[in-house]
């Protein structure tokens, strides 16, 4: 895989990522305004598929021959106009993704900082963040620190997972609600999804929906929360009183730490939830064969415009290449000077070589050759009809050496040819038998002849 390989599966990944997050947009509205929340998180998932697999990318490379050895479609063509491209857009890439990975460095750098300055929560705490832990079906403890700095409660990190609460006194029921909140973030793979989303943000840095993707995620998730403490079994009081202990948790500004969930929003966005929850009909959600044949059907319809858009980008780079396309022609060298071909019955002068290949078991073979002056080496017997064709080539070295190449037919005569430098002559087999392919060295040193014989 080349260059502008890579950088064409980059933008064709970028592409069906897009084009998912579109559809999505689209079919999350439709569902939004029938008050069926419950499939709309679940399409989010499919659509970070789309982000990180270049599927479109491997299906034209396949289609094209890029991974065998003939290129067949414009992915497999290569032009200087493109080859600098693709070399200067690589640059580019790569100070984005570094930056990026500057700024993701930073910021662990900075909940390492924010760790030290925290304490483990009180045992009252702790063990409430338990129970709740339980209640929601976890099997690991996540510990809880307290910190003066954060300003509203988070939780953060996909394998070592901790809770921040501000350091404040807190009711019975607002600190259920919110360590609730965050272990149930955690509990629906919240933190995952965050985590997959700074991939997409480095490899896709100049994709501006990468920053949309990220606040979905914040969306949906903290959505999905909430249906579960408005709706979901065993949730205290109604959606009025858990919102208006969400409000009174909410930060002014976020925790600045883009991997993490939290109870960070706008008042605009906090609003809206509120009447997400309202108009919410539990009765008339989608249910599970329904929710499974509306993500068949968006897969479906993705799959079929993401291969449209795919062919025309196969087009445009096929378009670009004919554009840019130089053709360097050389001036053709002298013909090499064959003789006639000639029999002749070897004497005594003339010493005889066989390297004992045989080629009966293969089409042809090549052959790395040192011969002395006055000397012919040989193949090992193979059997060849009359009739057939025996192509035998020689490359010496050096390159203007004379030479001769041929047969040493069943009847004991040398068949063959002269020349000097390259070149190749085919044999009509005369007569059925045993035959050997050779090369003379007609020169007055000794040469290396690189040997091809195709029967």
């Amino acid at each position: 895989m080349n260059l502008i390989n890579v950088c064409l599966m980059i933008f064709l990944t970028t592409l069906t990522g897009s084009m998912a997050f579109g559809l999505w947009k689209l079919g999350s509205s439709v569902l939004e305004k029938q008050g069926k929340i419950y499939g709309i998180r679940g399409g989010l998932i499919l659509v970070f598929v789309f982000y990180l697999f270049p599927v479109l990318f491997f299906f034209l490379a396949y289609q094209a021959g890029t991974f065998s050895d003939c290129d067949t479609g414009p992915l497999g063509w290569r032009t200087p106009f493109l080859l600098l491209a693709s070399r200067l857009l690589a640059a580019v890439w790569t100070v984005g993704f570094l930056w990026r990975l500057a700024r993701y460095k930073s910021e662990k750098k900075e909940l390492r900082v924010l760790l030290k300055s925290s304490r483990a929560a009180e045992r009252e705490i702790q063990e409430q963040a338990d129970f709740v832990g339980k209640c929601v079906g976890l099997y690991r403890r996540l510990p809880v620190y307290l910190s003066k700095e954060v300003p509203g409660p988070f939780i953060i990190g996909v394998f070592r997972s901790r809770i921040f609460l501000p350091e404040k006194s807190y009711g019975e029921y607002e600190l259920r609600v919110i360590l609730e909140h965050e272990l149930r973030h955690y509990r629906q793979g919240d933190l995952l999804l965050k985590s997959l989303c700074i991939w997409i943000s480095w490899l896709q840095w100049f994709n501006p929906l990468t920053k949309k993707l990220f606040e979905e995620v914040d969306t949906w998730g903290d959505i999905h929360c909430d249906l579960h403490l408005c709706y979901g079994a065993g949730s205290r009081g109604n959606w009025k009183q858990y919102f208006g202990a969400v409000i009174d948790n909410v930060p002014e500004t976020g925790t600045g730490f883009h991997m993490g969930m939290g109870l960070r929003t706008s008042k605009e966005e906090l609003e809206e939830r509120i009447r997400k929850m309202k108009r919410h009909n539990p009765k008339k959600e989608l249910g599970k064969a329904a929710l499974v044949l509306l993500a068949v059907c968006f897969l479906l319809t993705l799959a079929g415009t993401a291969l449209a858009a795919g062919k025309g980008v196969e087009a445009l780079y096929g378009v670009v290449y004919a554009a840019t396309e130089k053709m360097e022609y050389e001036e053709p060298g002298p013909e090499p000077v064959v003789s006639e071909e000639t029999e002749w019955l070897p004497d005594e002068s003339l010493t005889i070589v066989d390297t004992g290949d045989n080629l009966n078991a293969r089409g042809g073979g090549n052959y790395a050759w040192t011969i002395s002056a006055n000397t012919l080496s040989r193949t090992g017997a193979f059997y060849a009809a009359k009739g057939s064709k025996v192509t035998i080539s020689v490359n010496p070295d050096p390159a203007g050496a004379a030479t001769g190449i041929g047969l040493d037919q069943p009847n004991g005569y040398l068949r063959g040819v002269s020349g000097t430098g390259s070149y190749s002559h085919t044999f009509t087999i005369l007569e059925s038998g045993n035959h050997k392919a050779y090369v003379r060295n007609e020169s007055g040193s000794k040469i290396t002849a690189y040997v091809t014989v195709v029967r």
